[in-house]
């Protein structure tokens, strides 16, 4: 189980110091993974036949890659030297340095433009503008201003035309219930 985690971790993070080294670790711990359950599936845990082979096919497999990639490896470092691996693990620091510094800076770009516009939501409007009016149109006279369609000097023509009729007043104060009075129904 740890090596299930350890191939997780690896692969989120990446801690060896250049790519060819993670990707070395990172093919070790497959094949090991590979290895115990293969060796899981071969032993008596599992009856038929069939799925022993496949589990012996798996275990030899894993078993002569966890080699061959270590001797890869071994050999490839004694090839390229000392002083080539050290190169490298500095061109593959710096690039990493790069690359953290780019999303360091996209990463405070972010912030910036988040705080702007929590800024620009939570700001009041200025005394002298309201809602980015200058205080001179502000000043609107109340027959212009509008509710909808209407303008208030319409709507105080339609509420005078229905208080002079009568029989029009609020159903309220009549004891209508649903546009029937209450003798109507009972009372």
């Amino acid at each position: 189980m740890s090596s299930h985690a350890y191939i997780l971790y690896i692969v989120a993070c990446k801690p060896y110091q250049t790519p060819g080294y993670n990707s070395y670790v990172l093919a070790n711990e497959t094949f090991y993974s590979a290895l115990i359950i293969a060796i899981f599936i071969f032993s008596d845990a599992t009856p038929e036949l069939n799925i022993k082979i496949g589990a012996g096919v798996a275990l030899m497999s894993s078993l002569v890659l966890l080699i061959l990639s270590n001797l890869v490896m071994n050999v490839a470092q004694m090839y390229y030297g000392r002083d080539a691996i050290k190169r490298t693990i500095r061109e593959s620091k710096l690039k990493r340095a790069e690359k953290e510094a780019m999303e360091e800076a996209e990463e405070q770009e972010r912030r910036l433009k988040k705080k702007k516009e929590e800024e620009e939501f939570t700001r009041l409007p200025d005394e002298s503008t309201m809602g980015g009016l200058p205080a001179s149109s502000q000043t609107m006279d109340q027959s212009n201003t509008t509710h909808g369609n209407t303008t208030l000097s319409e709507l105080n023509l339609k509420s005078g035309k229905k208080k002079g009729r009568k029989g029009d007043e609020d159903s309220v104060t009549e004891g209508a219930v649903g546009g029937l009075q209450t003798t109507e129904y009972g009372n």
